[in-house]
């Protein structure tokens, strides 16, 4: 983690516009919530989490993600929480913001 939060501290003191980083789940909620804490202190401005911990190429997208665990993020740092996974449609937007709180939905399909 201290890479990345060089990377993050040296470009929030580098540039003038807001610095955004998209991570996905770690192996527990607290050790998720203890990165996404960290990022803020280093200068990130949003979070962008992928409700899925990193997967294999074969396993790839199995189950659905945890947005739970992303609410945990949400509830944790003071910095906007963008929400990724489990989006099919537009209900599913609704249901990610409404639901888990977050301030946003990102769809990669």
């Amino acid at each position: 983690w201290p890479r990345v939060e060089s990377i993050v501290s040296s470009m929030n003191a580098a540039v003038s516009v807001p610095i955004s980083c998209k991570i996905r789940l770690l192996q527990t909620a607290a050790q998720t919530v203890e990165f996404a804490r960290r990022l803020e202190a280093a200068g990130a401005s949003m979070l962008v989490v992928h409700g899925r911990q990193r997967g294999s190429q074969r396993h790839g997208r199995k189950g659905p993600a945890d947005l739970h665990a992303v609410t945990a993020v949400k509830q944790a740092v003071s910095i906007p929480v963008i929400a990724n996974g489990n989006v099919r449609g537009p209900g599913d937007v609704i249901e990610n913001v409404t639901r888990f709180g977050v301030d946003g939905v990102m769809s990669a399909e």
